[in-house]
């Protein structure tokens, strides 16, 4: 085997391997190796370094948060390439930089963002292209409330996975119709919805969707009050993501888990479960999940009737919540607060 040949090979067992290590959730891994792949291919293979750098920056917006990192990426991509519009790779950036804008709250612009792509995807008539943007223009409109319009999109979005039967794609589809039908207070329809995604996670092999699935379902009995039903969930999708190593679906189902535990007056288990989800979410720089983490630590510690400690809590939650200007869960560390000092002046009257 001649030295080009060995090296392409290295390269596309170190990009399979990157991307299914994104897909469960181990960002900081897959953003090694695809590093370790730009270290490899020469300059001259630009398009292998422009399709690796757009991957990296995908990874830095969704496992990191890294917003500024991921547009400086995109930013050299559009220099190394010179992109011509109207191209595949004009409409990958312009749904890249979609994502972007609506993670930053700039709504409007990530709606032109995707309605570019989306023309554009459409024009090369590439039916995987499409199914994407759908699914971002989806997101967007679940974002800003209009459940109507994330319905529609989502269900365009199955019609194109269908056709290309994408069994992966078609589970994170019908587990985000489930969460359109859990906002609408449709817990029927959402668990439909989260059991349909299960089923396509399971026939796939696609664990990562597994997980997420179970912590769906968990979501769904938590909201109709089966707190031990939703625990049970919550567990298997606990269980699965430290199996996988899966940073972030680790955090996700601690903070569910500490959250259930809470609610169930089981104060030792929901205190343990919260700190795991702080120091992952820390770890990941996903302020907004320490924020609600910190939030149900404080109402915790409440009912514990230690109020340093919950104040301690509540407080930096609504430092993290006013940066981010996260309106819902300042609402929530408001009323929390207002418990807290209620309970506090019976205490001592």
């Amino acid at each position: 085997m001649n030295k080009n040949r060995r090296k392409r090979l290295v390269v596309e067992a170190l990009k399979n391997r990157a991307e299914i290590r994104g897909l469960i959730g181990q960002y900081d891994a897959a953003i090694m190796e695809y590093n370790l792949v730009l270290r490899l291919v020469t300059r001259n293979e630009w398009s292998t370094r422009i399709d690796i750098m757009l991957r990296i920056s995908g990874l830095l917006v969704a496992g990191k948060s890294d917003l500024i990192g991921a547009r400086k990426l995109i930013d050299k991509v559009r220099v190394m390439s010179n992109t011509k519009k109207y191209s595949a790779l004009d409409a990958r950036i312009s749904n890249m930089l979609g994502i972007i804008c609506r993670r930053e709250n700039r709504y409007d612009r990530s709606q032109k963002y995707f309605q570019r792509a989306l023309a554009i995807y459409t024009r090369l008539k590439d039916n995987a292209g499409i199914g994407a943007v759908l699914s971002n223009i989806a997101l967007l409109a679940f974002t800003r409330g209009d459940y109507d319009k994330a319905l529609l999109n989502y269900n365009k979005c199955l019609v194109m996975e269908h056709h290309l039967q994408d069994l992966v794609s078609l589970s994170v589809t019908f587990g985000n119709i489930g969460l359109v039908y859990q906002a609408k207070g449709d817990y029927d329809k959402a668990l439909q919805y989260y059991k349909k995604s299960l089923w396509a996670a399971e026939k796939s092999g696609y664990k990562m969707g597994i997980a997420m699935a179970f912590g769906n379902c968990g979501a769904v009995h938590e909201n109709q009050r089966k707190y031990q039903e939703a625990i049970e969930y919550y567990k298997k999708s606990y269980t699965i993501a430290k199996e996988l190593g899966a940073k972030r679906q680790v955090g996700i189902a601690s903070g569910l888990l500490g959250r259930a535990f809470m609610k169930m007056n089981e104060y030792i288990q929901a205190l343990k479960y919260l700190k795991i989800a702080i120091a992952v979410f820390r770890d990941l720089g996903d302020n907004k999940r320490i924020a609600l983490a910190h939030t149900h630590l404080g109402i915790t510690y409440t009912k514990l009737k230690r109020f340093a400690n919950a104040m301690q809590h509540l407080q930096k939650a609504e430092r993290i919540a006013k940066e981010y200007h996260d309106e819902a869960t300042l609402a929530t560390i408001k009323s929390a607060i207002t418990d807290l000092k209620t309970l506090q002046n019976r205490q001592y009257t």
